[in-house]
């Protein structure tokens, strides 16, 4: 008598049995159909896993850029690929560079390219190389994530561009100036903030070229927003009434995170400065540096 399982009857207490060869089959049958679907899945979630790879190997400025520079970013992105049909650089979820292939001329084109992006074309029907991309003109918007795309593959490992907190510029909003005007003058900074930080302090100095004329100085504390961004824009505004003190010339800067930016101003002009070197790593600045520092910066007037 062979073995078997017994069934029960919903309903009744009569029982029957199963023959052992018709639950193996059964059994098989179910776990083939499992493995199959596994299979099936598997294909579909990674069509291109064992295709096309690309990798990013390099951004730099390694440590951020800020007042010392530079103000260039470099990215070096390779690849292995069969029947590569394009390259993307994305910045966030961003597409900043487009690269196709054009089936007509047989050769890689640039399809798109953000202001101030841009890269190398890669080779035709080339099996493995390498992309190298730029940007130029570095700005708070750049602060962010980069990764590579190519067709065929899953995206890059990303890489993050950072930023040292410095005065970007020092503008006059209305010029040229008039006599008995009040110009006001802008100081912008790109900011790194630090989970404590809860204010960005700038200070404004007033260097007159007229004799046995002091120097003024104001301090402005700007409240920092906390946006969870990676870069914030912060400035700071100074007005500067112009008086018979400014007629010999008088140097306007601004200072903050060791930078500082100054302009010329007289009642008929004014003259942009450009970036003065960093003074000492510190936030606040003594009188008699500052004023060696203007007194150089008299003497190329």
């Amino acid at each position: 008598m062979s073995r078997g399982y017994n069934a029960f009857v919903r309903g009744s207490r009569r029982s029957f049995s199963l023959p052992t060869n018709m639950v193996t089959t059964t059994t098989t049958t179910t776990t083939m159909m499992m493995m199959m679907m596994m299979m099936i899945i598997s294909v579909m979630i990674l069509p291109c896993s064992s295709l096309n790879r690309v990798e990013m190997t390099s951004l730099k400025p390694y440590h951020g850029f800020g007042s010392d520079g530079p103000s260039r970013m470099k990215i070096e992105c390779s690849f292995e690929a069969k029947n590569l049909v394009f390259f993307r650089l994305k910045r966030n979820d961003e597409v900043v560079v487009d690269i196709g292939y054009n089936k007509v001329s047989k050769d890689f084109v640039l399809l798109y390219a953000k202001e101030n992006f841009g890269c190398t074309l890669p080779q035709a029907q080339t099996t493995k190389g390498e992309v190298h991309c730029w940007k130029k003109d570095l700005d708070c918007s750049d602060v962010a994530s980069y990764s590579c795309e190519i067709s065929n593959a899953n995206k890059s490992n990303s890489r993050i561009l950072k930023v040292k907190s410095f005065i970007a510029s020092l503008a006059a909003l209305d010029k040229p100036y008039k006599k008995a005007k009040t110009p006001t003058f802008r100081c912008l900074a790109y900011v790194s903030p630090a989970p404590r930080d809860e204010f960005v302090t700038f200070r404004w100095i007033i260097k007159y070229k007229k004799p046995n004329v002091e120097q003024e100085t104001t301090v402005k504390r700007v409240p920092l927003l906390k946006t969870g961004q990676r870069c914030i824009v912060m400035k700071s505004l100074y007005k500067h009434m112009l008086t018979d003190k400014d007629k010999d010339g008088t140097i306007i800067a601004c200072s903050a995170f060791g930078d500082l930016l100054s302009q010329q101003v007289t009642k008929e002009r004014a003259r942009s400065g450009s970036p003065i070197s960093a003074l000492p790593d510190t936030a606040w600045f003594s009188v008699s540096k500052i004023s060696l520092l203007f007194l150089a910066l008299a003497s190329y007037s």
